[in-house]
């Protein structure tokens, strides 16, 4: 419910963020969009697919198949994008959304200093 509802934002002609998550990657597969991904498992889940993909550079964390890293946080600022889909580890009353993984949490920051809607 939770991927169709995200599905459901993305418009034709859209350039879309996907970082890592299993909700994301179930909203990726669309013929008139552009993905960009940090993750590998995800870019995979293209191949097959009409959209263009692109995966920015950087260091492949191997244990979340994505890429993260300084390379990859100035690939992400480097990119245009009109939607962001981030994926979360928790969700803490007085600190809000929460990540496991100092490294994959940079690249997210990237992406939201450039306040493209999440």
């Amino acid at each position: 419910m939770l991927a169709s509802h995200a599905a459901s934002l993305i418009e034709a002609g859209d350039a879309v963020f996907i970082e890592v998550g299993s909700s994301n990657a179930l909203l990726a597969e669309r013929a008139d969009v552009t993905v960009i991904t940090v993750s590998h498992f995800i870019a995979h889940l293209l191949k097959e697919a009409a959209c263009e993909v692109i995966v920015p550079g950087g260091l492949l964390q191997k244990s979340s198949q994505s890429m993260v890293g300084p390379l990859t946080r100035y690939c992400v600022q480097q990119v245009h994008f009109h939607k962001a889909f981030v994926g979360v580890d928790g969700w803490h009353v007085e600190t809000g959304f929460t990540g496991r993984n100092m490294l994959r949490c940079g690249v997210v920051d990237a992406v939201l200093a450039k306040g493209v809607p999440t």
